[in-house]
């Protein structure tokens, strides 16, 4: 009976051996996991408020840009109408072309034919 009873123990003491060892990885991997998400979590906490803030500098930078861009090109498009006037007024002023428009205006009434400007 003590020979059978011997066994049982060696067999009782390995199988807790396993589950003390199954336990110490288990203990282990928990504790692999807790360190790995404790010192994660702090660096996505800033990894996201830098991506925040990066977003919102480019965003705002963005639309000054655009906006700078947009006063500029209204600037350019003013003095492109405005030197237009400017050479229309020239052009009227001109006696050359005040003459010929003269002599066109003289010219049509005499010939008798009639301009109509929906054709």
């Amino acid at each position: 009976m003590t020979d059978s009873h011997t066994p049982d123990n060696k067999n009782e003491y390995s199988h807790q051996g396993k589950n003390n060892t199954v336990k110490h990885k288990s203990l282990g991997n928990q504790l692999m996991f807790w360190f790995l998400l404790l010192s994660l979590l702090p660096l996505v906490i800033v990894d996201w408020i830098s991506y925040q803030q990066a977003n919102n500098s480019l965003s705002h930078a963005a639309a000054e840009e655009l906006k700078l861009s947009e006063r500029l090109n209204r600037q350019f498009i003013q003095n492109w109408f405005n030197y237009r006037f400017m050479d229309l007024g020239v052009q009227a002023e001109t006696r050359n072309n005040t003459e010929l428009l003269t002599s066109l205006i003289k010219g049509l009434k005499l010939s008798g034919t009639f301009i109509n400007p929906g054709e």
